[in-house]
């Protein structure tokens, strides 16, 4: 997931904001305009941030000298009950990766 940032001067630019997306028609999130930080705001998921919608945004950003700050949030490591051979060892692995000191409760 990708959130997408642009600030400065873009009260006269708030239409060609709004229609800044990527191309995709399964893409449905509209840019909101985050009054605490005085910036538009956008959530884009991986399958749609391409390299054609990251040019288009940097390219508006620069010809208009607007603040643009596109932030990746991580991806997290999450197993299955099934990438284990028992539910003994799944639960022992979540205890071991929670717990600081290794304590596995009996």
């Amino acid at each position: 997931m990708y959130n997408i940032y642009i600030s400065g001067d873009t009260y006269s630019l708030r239409e060609e904001i709004k229609r800044l997306k990527p191309t995709n028609k399964h893409f449905k999130r509209w840019w909101r305009y985050d009054y605490k930080f005085n910036c538009w705001h956008l959530k884009v998921a991986d399958t749609f941030f391409t390299k054609e919608f990251n040019t288009l945004i940097v390219n508006f950003s620069q010809k208009h000298s607007l603040i643009l700050e596109v932030l990746q949030e991580p991806k997290p490591v999450k197993k299955s009950i099934n990438d284990f051979e028992s539910e003994e060892e799944y639960f022992e692995h979540f205890h071991k990766k929670n717990k600081p000191n290794g304590f596995i409760p009996k």
